[in-house]
């Protein structure tokens, strides 16, 4: 295995890899009662999966700005070296070039962005601070929504850290958006001064639903504010 690591240019790490996932197959398995105590390998079953890897490059000139060999790759994306090559073997990668003077998989350069891209699908959610921006609001406000169980929460891997972040369904947001908003939202929509509607939901008698000293501010129902008359 340690002949075969450095034929392919593979750290220990992604040697293991490699093999855990089946993409490098040993001729000779390890079998501690044939007296086999190591892996072998072929040089033709080693030559295949560069083979595949060589493949899939671009004849272009490297983008020196944007080019980073596989464990650089791996580590802005976040992501295994294993899922890099993985989408090489697919075909999925549209930038990937070859360095001629060197062999084995550090011959390879990418795209980092691209493949951050692929390996990090849009998910439709929000974090914390993306919503109170869409509120026009506070991370606070947000916070007691939370925590009150007005909007649900999960979790994702920061981009970069994988530390987990706390998101927000983006349909629950769209639809609280839909049902209530602040006196500051209404004044905004409408083009009226905020003391001017203030006023006339006051006049209304209109209760919020979700009250200031729960959330910092005032959320009314926008069914009741519908027919307000703003003077």
């Amino acid at each position: 295995m340690e002949q075969a690591r450095k034929y392919l240019g593979a750290t220990p790490e992604l040697m293991t890899s490699l093999h855990r996932a089946g993409l490098i197959e040993p001729f000779v398995r390890r079998n501690v009662q044939q007296k086999t105590g190591v892996h072998l390998y072929s040089k033709k079953d080693l030559d295949r999966p560069l083979s595949d890897l060589y493949s899939n490059f671009q004849d272009s000139e490297i983008n020196q700005l944007t080019a980073t060999n596989i464990m650089q790759t791996a580590k802005r994306a976040n992501r295994s070296q294993v899922e890099v090559i993985k989408l090489i073997l697919a075909g999925k990668l549209r930038n990937v070039w070859r360095r001629q003077n060197q062999s084995g998989i550090p011959a390879l350069l990418f795209d980092a962005s691209e493949v951050r891209s692929l390996l990090h699908k849009p998910q439709n959610v929000h974090t914390i601070g993306r919503v109170a921006e869409i509120l026009r609001s506070t991370r606070s406000v947000v916070k007691a929504l939370i925590k009150e169980g007005i909007f649900s929460t999960g979790t994702v891997p920061h981009i970069v850290s994988s530390k987990p972040i706390v998101v927000i369904p983006a349909p629950e947001l769209a639809q609280f958006r839909r049902e209530v908003c602040t006196i500051f939202d209404l004044a905004r929509e409408t083009g009226v001064h905020y003391s001017r509607v203030k006023r006339a939901i006051q006049a209304a008698e209109i209760e919020p639903v979700l009250r200031s000293d729960r959330f910092s501010v005032d959320f009314y129902r926008r069914s009741e504010l519908a027919y307000i008359t703003v003077k």
